[in-house]
Parts: C-alpha cells; sequence; structure tokens
C-alpha cells in the first residue's frame, strides 16, 4: 500500500507539538526585545550623563570666580544658588588666556521641559575687550531631574571649589536613573 500524506492524528500531533514549542519560544523572543530595550534606554542614559564631565569640568577648571547673578541688570538673570551658578573665566585675546578680562558662565537646569529637563551652560564672552570665545548656549545633558550646586563656604568670593551633583532619570521599562558627582577646583585656588 502506497502512502500518500499524513493521517488527521499526525497532522493534530505536529499542530500541538509546535503550539508547544511556541509557547515557550514567543515569550522568550518578546522578554529578550524587552531587555534590549531597556539595556538601550540605559547605555543612552549613561552616555549622556558622561557627557557633562567634559565641558563643565574645563570651564570649572578654568574659572576665576563665582559671582551672585548675571546679567547684573535685565532679564532674564541667572542668580547663584544651589541649582544655579555664575563663574568667569579668563577671556581669550589673541588665542590665549588673557586675566584682565573675563567672560561669564552660568549652569543651570532648564526646567521648560517638565519630563525632559535639560542641564545648559552658556557663555557670554567679553565684549570689551572683544573675546575669541564664542557666545553659545550648549544643552549638556537631558533627563536631568536634579541639580545641586554646593559651595564650601557662603561668601562667593572666597569660593575656591566647587561641588556639582546631577541626577538624571529615564524611564523605560523600569526608571533608570545615574548620579554625577563632579568636584572642580577653581583655577586660581
Amino acid at each position: 500500500m502506497i502512502r500518500r500524506g499524513v493521517t488527521l492524528v499526525e497532522m493534530i500531533m505536529t499542530i500541538a507539538v509546535m503550539a508547544i514549542v511556541m509557547s515557550v519560544v514567543i515569550p522568550a523572543f518578546l522578554m529578550t526585545g524587552r531587555v534590549v530595550s531597556n539595556e538601550i534606554s540605559r547605555s543612552e542614559l549613561v552616555v549622556d550623563s558622561g557627557r557633562l564631565l567634559g565641558p563643565v569640568d574645563e570651564l570649572l577648571r578654568q574659572g576665576k570666580d563665582v559671582v551672585a547673578q548675571y546679567p547684573t541688570s535685565g532679564a532674564p538673570t541667572v542668580t547663584t544658588g544651589s541649582d544655579a551658578m555664575v563663574f568667569t573665566v579668563p577671556s581669550i585675546i589673541g588665542g590665549q588666556l588673557d586675566e584682565t578680562s573675563v567672560d561669564y558662565v552660568t549652569l543651570e537646569r532648564d526646567t521648560t521641559l517638565t519630563d525632559n529637563a535639560r542641564l545648559i551652560m552658556t557663555v557670554y564672552p567679553s565684549s570689551s575687550p572683544a573675546s575669541e570665545r564664542p557666545a553659545t548656549v550648549s544643552a549638556i545633558s537631558k533627563f536631568v531631574s536634579d541639580l545641586y550646586i554646593r559651595y564650601p563656604t557662603t561668601d562667593l568670593a572666597e569660593v575656591n571649589a566647587v561641588t556639582v551633583l546631577v541626577r538624571s532619570s529615564k524611564m523605560a521599562r523600569d526608571l533608570s536613573t545615574q548620579t554625577i558627582l563632579l568636584n572642580s577646583t577653581l583655577r586660581n585656588h
């Protein structure tokens, strides 16, 4: 007798085995996708938070003095405190740092985007004499949930070092948080 196909029982058994295999494989595949998505989100958060270290630390180490506010009149004014900082750095004139002239730098948390707050660093170059340092507004880090700036003394004229604590948070499947603590000593101290 020549066999020409599968019987109904064989077909049902094959479908049942395939269903059991799929019930194990599909959830494992979906779980892997979630894990990969979470790890990508965490990686983005760590990389974005790490970007903070370079430019902020560089300018803080060039910093001469922490000042009360900038600009001194007009709006908007950034005032030095636990959530913002204004400091001076030597101007760049003729390709060299010029100690006789200063540029102002502000560091603050931009809260206009509540779910994606950014750490903003703004450079205001000196106009007289004209500094070669470009005027910039830089979003250094995003997803900033907390910014805390600590000074060793309340007298701004005596500040010689600054501690900046930045906490970044990003929602993935679960909340990811990255905290960066930056200690910088100002140039003239």
